[in-house]
């Protein structure tokens, strides 16, 4: 499955300490395939992505591992997708 997800972030004063962590747990997730495309707007606070796997529960527990969702400072909206 397919997701699209549209992420906010809460805190953007917050973010700096867990900067480093998120990127490593960033780069899994795409080595895994969790994550397919990710992308962040340039005049907002937040983060646009295509993400894959077998549920929405799987798919969101693998973005709780990342750093600023663990620590509330990033939170995301889910919609399912099919290709054309």
């Amino acid at each position: 499955m397919y997701f699209f997800v549209a992420g906010h972030v809460t805190q953007p004063g917050e973010i700096g300490r867990y900067l480093e962590e998120e990127k490593r747990v960033l780069a899994e997730l795409r080595e895994q395939g969790v994550v397919r495309e990710a992308f962040s707007p340039v005049a907002e606070h937040g983060v646009i992505g295509i993400l894959e796997g077998p549920s929405l529960h799987d798919v969101q527990a693998q973005m709780a591992r990342l750093p600023f969702v663990a620590h509330g400072l990033l939170t995301f909206e889910y919609t399912e997708i099919t290709s054309l």
